[in-house]
């Protein structure tokens, strides 16, 4: 075989893997490209206010804070929905699914979620309801009533 035909096979032989990877590059790129613009899309229709398509509904949106859950399981949070005067949502990151109209930037502030603490302790209780009350007694004649 000719030498130089030799040589022809071997830059062919090249210039098709310079073609080939080209190709995988520009493929490559494209679909990183594409990555990226549904990734801006996505976050801009959740910046812009149009929710998700599994958006869940939430009345306030608590953000950017230290948020105590009071378990020795789940750290403390960052983030806190709050759904019909309840917690809906807790987490350490935002959900994008969560929409509400109202979103509170707790700025690093700590939060520790409020409870009430309904309790009698039986002997003052007890005592307290066999005893007459006469603390709004103001007269003689309510003392005797």
């Amino acid at each position: 075989m000719n030498p130089l035909a030799i040589k022809r096979v071997k830059m062919n032989k090249l210039e098709r893997n310079k073609n080939n990877a080209k190709t995988f590059y520009k493929i490559t790129l494209f679909i990183m490209a594409a990555l990226t613009l549904s990734a801006c899309v996505t976050e801009s229709a959740t910046q812009t206010g149009t929710p998700p398509a599994n958006a869940q509904r939430a009345d306030t949106l608590y953000i950017n804070g230290v948020i105590w859950t009071g378990s020795d399981v789940v750290a403390d949070a960052a983030v806190m929905a709050v759904t019909d005067g309840l917690i809906s949502y807790i987490g350490t990151e935002r959900d994008p699914r969560i929409v509400a109209p109202a979103t509170v930037d707790l700025q690093g502030r700590f939060v520790m979620p409020g409870f009430i603490d309904n309790h009698v302790h039986f002997l003052e209780g007890g005592a307290a309801l066999a005893s007459v009350d006469l603390r709004d007694a103001d007269t003689p004649d309510t003392f005797s009533r």
